[in-house]
């Protein structure tokens, strides 16, 4: 009897279905967005304020400061949790020199089954670049309350 063959389709569809959804996924160079956050791009958003766009492509991310219109870039990860209506999203800093953007452990609860809008609860986002108060530059500042709003770019 082959149990082996048997195990491992069973498993592979567990797995794909586990990856929809929510645009969850690995964030590696080829994903269509449907699985992951490449081709999305994302609102971050604070008391009404946006604060930052961000476009994702591949593994890639180019984050926008809104107000002085600064660019960064990073690497992403994000991974739709068990639930399935949340997610977390981690953004490495990119070789900028000395600029980045960084974000790390992003919850984002979703607002609507879609997975197109959600409430930040938890994470940090630690920044140093021009036009910035001294205050915020390179510490980590919390992201609970924020909104996310994505869309396809």
């Amino acid at each position: 009897m082959k149990v082996f063959p048997l195990f491992s389709f069973l498993f592979s569809i567990a797995l794909i279905g586990t990856l929809g959804g929510c645009g969850g996924g690995s964030g590696r160079s080829g994903d269509d967005g449907g699985s992951s956050l490449s081709g999305r791009t994302a609102v971050l958003v604070e008391e009404g304020t946006a604060l930052f766009s961000l476009r994702f492509t591949g593994r890639d991310v180019n984050i926008t400061r809104m107000g002085n219109m600064f660019e960064y870039k990073g690497v992403y990860a994000y991974a739709v949790r068990p639930d399935r209506h949340s997610a977390i999203l981690d953004i490495k800093s990119g070789a900028d020199g000395d600029t980045y953007c960084t974000m790390r452990d992003v919850l984002i609860v979703f607002d609507d089954a879609e997975c197109n809008s959600g409430s930040i609860v938890s994470g940090t986002c630690t920044e140093f670049g021009p036009h910035l108060d001294p205050k915020v530059q390179g510490e980590p500042q919390p992201m609970g309350g924020w909104i996310l709003d994505l869309s396809q770019s």
